[in-house]
């Protein structure tokens, strides 16, 4: 009898267990997801800076082959 008991309050604490687990993942994913698209306005942004400086080094500098 005692050994039923033990039984299924173990069972009762996988069960519990796993619902925890995929609770806690199911956040994870959620909130990774909404991080995500709040960063990638800033990834863009960043991204289009450094090109915009990558594109107009050339004209706003003076090239080296002029001081030979």
């Amino acid at each position: 009898m005692e050994e039923d008991v033990e039984e299924m309050k173990n069972k009762e604490r996988k069960k519990k267990s796993k619902i925890t687990l995929l609770i806690l993942l199911d956040c994870m994913f959620v909130r990774t997801e909404d991080i995500h698209t709040m960063i990638q306005p800033i990834y863009r942004h960043i991204l289009r800076a450094i090109l915009h400086v990558v594109a107009n080094r050339g004209a706003n500098e003076p090239s080296y082959s002029s001081f030979t």
